[in-house]
């Protein structure tokens, strides 16, 4: 039976706004049906195809589109321009279209990602939010800390804030928000698959992280080209 199932009214409604993002929204939702979650589960992917959700059996809402930043527009404006001109205002209207149908229906929303997605919730959603942070860390205050307004949302906005680390959750706490860190989502759901690699003991191994979005794949032969 897909995880959305539930014999009980009330749904929780997922956003994401990247395909990290979505990986670690389905695996939060993996766990909560271990868990015999009374609710149903649908999902609202803002970037990109929502894949990792239709693995699991989740219901997904709204247009669909991979835009050409890949949800990363802050990094440079052309890509604004760029995602515009592939239509993402129109995958937008319909994306917060369906949030307005899900409204009366939706008892918690739960955002993982930045805090675009904690806006849209305020707007259009008006129900309590749980925010799981991805996009920001203290240890990167130089260009990837909180900005003050981000802050305000959050203390505002949000029931319970999950940062992706302690050093985030403290300034966060200090701040006023319900911050609680209960582990990387990310790093802690790790699926060890006990592959043998042909690896000896004693040899020392470098290992290569592409990142996270779908394009490390494409990444992964050029960084090891660069390696050679």
């Amino acid at each position: 039976m897909p995880l959305a199932q539930s014999n009980k009214k009330g749904v929780v409604l997922f956003l994401s706004n990247g395909h990290a993002e979505d990986l670690i929204a389905s695996a939060v939702i993996e766990k909560l049906s271990q868990e015999r979650f009374p609710w149903e589960i649908r999902a609202l992917p803002l970037v990109g195809e929502g894949r990792a959700y239709d693995e699991i059996g989740i219901k997904v809402l709204g247009p669909r589109k991979m835009m050409p930043s890949g949800g990363f527009v802050e990094l440079n404006p052309l890509w604004l321009v760029r995602d515009m001109a592939s239509g993402w205002l129109g995958v937008l209207r319909g994306q917060i279209g369906a949030l307005r149908k899900q409204r009366a229906a939706t008892r918690l929303v739960v955002c993982v990602g930045d805090i675009f997605l904690v806006i849209l919730s305020v707007f259009f959603l008006k129900k309590p939010i749980v925010f799981l942070s991805t996009a920001k860390s203290d240890y990167a205050r130089s260009h990837k800390g909180h900005y003050l307004v981000e802050k305000w949302l959050m203390k505002w906005f949000c029931q319970l804030v999950l940062p992706r680390d302690e050093l985030t959750t403290s300034s966060l706490q200090d701040f006023g928000i319900n911050a609680v860190y209960v582990g990387n989502v990310m790093m802690d759901c790790l699926k060890i698959t006990d592959e043998e690699l042909g690896i000896g003991e004693n040899r020392n191994v470098v290992g290569i992280l592409p990142g996270s979005k779908e394009e490390a794949y494409e990444n992964l032969p050029i960084i090891l080209d660069a390696v050679k």
